[in-house]
């Protein structure tokens, strides 16, 4: 019998999720605060791996999608609503999870250029400084709190401290303006 063919249980030690962070960051970190061997045991546990095989370097450019009946175990897992799991995790309300079986429970992995690091100072608050990972898209560019810029790329791997920048951090305080519209068509000739 196979990890997600076992009946799921309340983990007893209960982890937050972070706002835009990947499912498979905090599949391993909550498996790190429940002491699990291995990070991946718990993704196995959650449903059938399709197409491949867990491993720890997942962590660092992968995400997944659950199908129903895995979104069902992991809430099992953690004692927190699918809801409030869903709206905290954007990969588990990704329109991919739609072509998973729907019986078994069932989950896809695949790559993703938009994963980066979370602001290194909030991590430094958490127990034990996991490596929180989130999808750049839904998590913001800049931390308010440590005045940071933490959306940087490849290219740019170190998170810049903006302090002495009080023009980018009230730029993205503003909402965006939108630009006027130009009528651009054509003068009727004779008219």
């Amino acid at each position: 019998m196979t990890l997600w063919q076992q009946p799921a249980h309340l983990l007893p030690v209960r982890v937050r999720p972070i706002g835009g962070e990947t499912v498979v960051s905090y599949v391993f970190r909550l498996a790190a605060a429940n002491a699990l061997a291995r990070p991946t045991t718990l993704l196995r546990a959650l449903g059938d791996p399709l197409g491949v095989r867990p491993t720890a370097t997942m962590v660092h450019n992968s995400e997944v999608t659950l199908n129903a009946p895995a979104l069902a175990r992991l809430e099992t897992f953690t004692g927190l609503p699918a809801a409030w799991l869903c709206h905290a995790l954007p990969g588990l309300s990704a329109s991919r999870g739609d072509r998973l079986p729907h019986t078994d429970p069932t989950l896809r992995a695949f790559r993703s250029a938009a994963i980066r690091d979370h602001c290194h100072c909030c991590i430094a608050r958490i127990p034990g400084r996991p490596q929180v990972r989130v999808r750049g898209h839904e998590a913001p560019s800049i931390c308010r709190r440590h005045r940071r810029w933490v959306g940087t790329t490849g290219d740019h791997p170190d998170q810049i401290d903006l302090s002495g920048n009080a023009e980018i951090l009230t730029a993205d305080r503003r909402p965006p303006t939108r630009p006027a519209v130009l009528d651009c068509r054509r003068p009727r000739l004779g008219s």
